[in-house]
């Protein structure tokens, strides 16, 4: 099955006139953008259209947005980790993305805007991450809890729930969602080049210099900042979602694989020819059946809990 006809005739040739490859085209470019990124105020405010409440979270010191259902009881608890390579705020797609999770499933989805790098890094982040998930499910210990997120959003759900297995808590999340995950920070995978060719959003020199951002004093291969070498043993059930023309696709078959190997509950969507993150993309029907298969899988996930919405 080939891409729809807006995905090939205006999606990709509007990422290539946008340029947004540019940035991680080599090393140099990509310490430029973090450093110009570090060095101003990114606003993490929702845009009009979605409504969000606002709060605090004592644990974390870090603020926490909730989009809860609007004319629904919520039926499950979404975190939702926003993707940038760590980097960057949470953007315009990312909050319809959640807003959509908070009516189709429903839930009550709760958005952290966790501190980016290079100010914040991977050895303080995915402790803080650790401890919300404890404060969401305990503050509603009776609802399903499931972790989502993009981009280095879905890398940091997978790099939350090994820790919460080690110290005896994987029960607290009842699923994982990770939307084009960037598993491996090294890009150490032989295969990356050829989805790369394809790939018009993103380059391996300067997501290396993002990941390097993210690990500060730790190596690239921490399971914190690639979780892709870390334990698979015990973690909760997982829908992945991926583009063939994602570079970071070439992982996620290795993935499935081990996780399999390890006893969980696997599955995986993959999009033909489609590009990163291709379900947070509002125009093209790839990313709406996506979105769909995203909200079906968690109410599928709740009700093979018992716990029916």
């Amino acid at each position: 099955m080939s891409p729809s006809l807006i995905a090939r005739l205006v999606i990709e040739p509007a990422l290539r006139i946008a340029g947004v490859k540019t940035v991680t085209k080599t090393e140099a470019r990509a310490r430029r953008y973090v450093a110009r990124l570090a060095a101003r105020s990114q606003s993490a405010k929702p845009p009009r259209g979605v409504k969000a409440s606002r709060d605090l979270d004592s644990s974390t010191g870090w603020c926490v947005y909730q989009r809860s259902p609007e004319k629904q009881t919520p039926s499950a608890s979404v975190i939702y980790l926003h993707g940038g390579g760590y980097v960057q705020e949470i953007r315009r797609h990312h909050w319809a993305f959640c807003a959509m999770l908070a009516e189709a499933v429903p839930a009550t989805v709760q958005v952290p805007i966790y501190p980016l790098a290079p100010h914040a890094t991977a050895a303080s982040t995915i402790p803080a991450l650790t401890e919300l998930v404890r404060k969401v499910r305990a503050a509603n210990p009776e609802r399903p809890l499931f972790v989502a997120g993009d981009s280095a959003g879905a890398a940091m759900a997978l790099a939350v729930a090994q820790p919460l297995r080690d110290q005896q808590a994987a029960g607290l999340i009842d699923g994982l969602v990770l939307i084009s995950p960037w598993l491996d920070a090294t890009m150490s995978n032989p295969e990356h080049p050829k989805p790369q060719r394809r790939d018009r959003i993103q380059s391996m020199p300067g997501l290396r210099e993002f990941g390097r951002a993210y690990a500060g004093d730790l190596a690239l291969d921490n399971p914190f900042v690639s979780p892709f070498f870390g334990d698979m043993h015990g973690l909760p059930p997982t829908l992945v979602v991926t583009g063939t023309a994602d570079m970071f696709s070439a992982n996620v078959s290795i993935l499935e694989q081990t996780l399999h190997q390890a006893g969980t509950h696997i599955e995986v969507l993959k999009g033909i020819g489609m590009q990163h993150i291709y379900p947070l993309m509002p125009l093209i029907p790839e990313g709406a059946h996506a979105r769909d298969h995203i909200s079906a899988w968690i109410r599928t996930s709740i009700r093979s809990l018992g716990r029916r919405p």
